[in-house]
């Protein structure tokens, strides 16, 4: 069934990003009842969970498998290197979204060039982002910096570029002028990275993970800031 649903998917454009990727014989393709598309992954399999045939679909969720094969992926390194005081404030919901965040502003060039059309990109792309959080909040503590980096990262990584959030911008910023920096520069380091092959700056941490070194420094710096501020 993969092999036919690729014969409707791949195109001269994305097929080259499609050769690039290794264990094909481990991805699976899916078409599931839900109204969005998502990529499901595990130590053994990787599986695109399509809700229709749609080559942006695909391509979206293909930009995120090179992600994770050469960069090495945003989750994982934010999971570990967040400090343990905060996994009672900071959501598994929370770090998934980041981490998706950060991923698009890095590939949405890249899902560009293999033919992807920017108003399919994600199905909200023509909506704002940010969920007006930082007018319902004075300061940021451990009882809401969950939904203030979710809010946030949602404005930061927005591919939408018509969209103008200076007044949203400036509202973060005011709530917590130091997690503001540190987001923006999290965001910015790892996208100045890049997402060539990065193969002399992997390597395997403590835990035993295959990790981007300089992503990790970026991310322990990240939490180091917000770790602080929120003075547990």
């Amino acid at each position: 069934m993969k092999e036919k649903y690729l014969q409707k998917l791949l195109t001269q454009k994305n097929n080259p990003l499609w050769e690039k990727i290794e264990n094909k014989d481990n991805i699976n393709i899916i078409i599931w009842d839900n109204n969005f598309s998502e990529l499901f992954s595990d130590d053994y399999t990787t599986e695109f969970r399509l809700n229709s045939l749609n080559i942006n679909s695909f391509n979206h969720e293909l930009c995120h498998v090179y992600i994770n094969q050469v960069f090495g992926g945003i989750f994982p390194t934010l999971k570990l290197r967040m400090p343990y005081e905060l996994n009672n404030y900071i959501t598994r919901n929370c770090l998934q979204h980041i981490s998706n965040c950060i991923e698009h502003k890095l590939f949405f060039d890249l899902y560009l060039e293999i033919g992807g059309e920017s108003e399919q990109f994600v199905s909200d792309f023509y909506l704002r982002k940010g969920n007006n959080f930082h007018l319902f909040h004075r300061s940021v503590s451990p009882n809401n910096i969950d939904g203030y980096l979710g809010n946030l990262f949602s404005i930061l990584g927005d591919c939408n570029t018509n969209m103008d959030y200076s007044k949203e911008i400036n509202g973060f910023r005011k709530l917590s002028p130091s997690i503001f920096e540190a987001s923006k520069t999290l965001l910015c380091e790892i996208i100045d990275i890049g997402i060539c092959d990065q193969l002399e700056d992997f390597g395997v941490n403590e835990e035993g993970v295959f990790i981007n070194k300089t992503q990790s420094n970026s991310c322990e710096d990240f939490w180091n800031v917000v770790f602080d501020e929120m003075n547990l």
